[in-house]
């Protein structure tokens, strides 16, 4: 349990990772999907951030799921 204190950024980044990873993988498929998935990913971002409190940890996480699909 310490250990998860001590480090709460790892869940979150393997989830953006792993969504990555899933829209990768359909975008092989379908080309339009990763452009439209990017789009979605930044309107859950601004809709989080206007909210009050502001959500950083989801904001963290929708972000790094757009920088990893962009190979950032």
């Amino acid at each position: 349990m310490a250990d998860q204190e001590e480090h709460p950024n790892q869940t979150r980044l393997a989830l953006a990772a792993l969504a990555a990873c899933i829209a990768k993988t359909l975008g092989e498929s379908d080309l339009s999907f990763v452009p439209r998935l990017e789009k979605h990913l930044e309107a859950a971002y601004y809709s989080f951030r206007d909210t009050t409190p502001v959500n950083i940890g989801v904001m963290e996480t929708l972000n790094w799921t757009r920088e990893i699909l962009r190979g950032e």
